[in-house]
């Protein structure tokens, strides 16, 4: 399923610390987390400690979940379905495993950074917790800013693979 070493060992690496994160901080954990922030980084909602993990577990899974079943479907999609420029040339018999690893590989960075991010901001939900804090920072919209420019730069790089075509 994974298309080459690195995506594999990143992809596991971001779903073991995301799986390990919850319980690295839950016997330290008050009874209520922040849940919810406002636009300017207040919290503005709490959740019981068990509700919370069990939403940060359930976010993990269905990310994956999500991911994993793009993976699989992809496979079977037909191609008239698959929007890709150039598809006449990337979907020959000889080029559409190599281009189906390709948009694996996408898929597998995205979701790797995806669950990398939202661990950031489950981090930061229980920091703030045991801090007795209540606001997230002004730095949480660099980490935002970080998060979409790496996922526009994949994108693009995608777009721009696909675009070209090998003479």
């Amino acid at each position: 399923m994974f298309t080459n070493r690195i995506t594999n060992i990143v992809f596991v690496s971001s779903v073991v610390i995301a799986l390990i994160l919850p319980l690295y901080y839950y016997s330290s954990l008050p009874e209520t987390i922040p849940s919810h922030f406002n636009f300017s980084g207040k919290a503005d909602s709490w959740m019981g400690k068990n509700n919370f993990i069990l939403f940060n577990y359930s976010l993990v899974f269905f990310i994956i979940s999500i991911f994993i079943g793009i993976n699989i479907l992809i496979k079977k999609t037909p191609n008239s379905l698959i929007n890709l420029p150039n598809k006449d040339y990337w979907f020959t018999p000889e080029r559409k495993e190599e281009s189906l690893n390709t948009f694996r590989r996408f898929l597998f960075w995205t979701c790797s950074l995806t669950l990398l991010f939202i661990t950031f901001l489950m981090d930061r939900s229980y920091s703030i917790s045991l801090s007795n804090g209540s606001d997230l920072g002004a730095e949480i919209w660099i980490y935002i800013g970080m998060y979409m420019f790496i996922e526009v730069f994949l994108a693009i790089k995608l777009i721009l693979h696909f675009n070209s075509v090998r003479k």
